[in-house]
C-alpha cells in the first residue's frame, strides 16, 4: 500500500484503512511548517508504523517531485530513490518496485532515519534542488 496522502489527513487515512497485518506500507507524505514541528524529532514514517504496528513500514519517494515519478531517468541516468525502514525483506520489496519504475534505490537506513528524509524535503526546496544520483552501491 502507498500512503500518497498529505500528512494533515494522515490519521484519518490510517484510521480508515485497518490493521493491515504483514502489509509493506509506503510511507511518502511530508509534513509543513507546523505540521513538521509538530512531530518534533519524531519522523513521519516511526508514526505511520506506530499507528500501523502489524504493518512493514518504509519511507521512500518523499524527496521525488511528482514531474520525475514517471520519468526518473535524467540525462540517461536513473535518479535515486532514498528509502528507510526496519523490514529487510519490506525494503527489498519496495527496492525492486522502485527499480520497475527506473529509479536506483538506494537503502538509507533504519525507518528512523526516515527522519532526515523527511527534513530533506524543505532544503531540496530551499535550494531548488532537481533529482540526484547517489553513488553508494546498494
Amino acid at each position: 500500500m502507498i500512503l500518497a496522502v498529505p500528512w494533515r489527513a494522515m490519521d484519518e487515512t490510517l484510521d480508515a484503512v485497518g490493521i493491515l497485518n504483514g502489509v509493506v506500507v509506503v510511507d511518502v507524505s511530508v509534513p509543513y511548517g507546523k505540521d513538521r514541528e509538530a512531530l518534533g524529532r519524531w519522523s513521519t514514517g516511526e508514526v505511520v508504523q506506530r499507528k500501523l504496528p502489524k504493518s512493514r513500514v518504509v519511507k521512500g519517494w518523499n524527496h521525488v517531485f511528482a514531474q520525475y515519478l514517471s520519468a526518473p531517468e535524467v540525462d540517461g541516468i536513473a535518479s535515486s530513490v532514498l528509502l528507510a525502514g526496519d523490514d529487510p525483506e519490506a525494503k527489498q520489496i519496495v527496492s525492486a518496485i522502485a527499480r520497475d519504475m527506473g529509479f536506483h534505490p538506494v537503502d538509507v537506513g533504519p525507518l528512523r532515519e526516515s527522519y532526515h528524509l523527511d527534513r530533506l524535503v524543505s532544503m531540496m526546496l530551499f535550494a531548488k534542488l532537481g533529482p540526484f544520483r547517489v553513488t553508494k552501491p546498494l
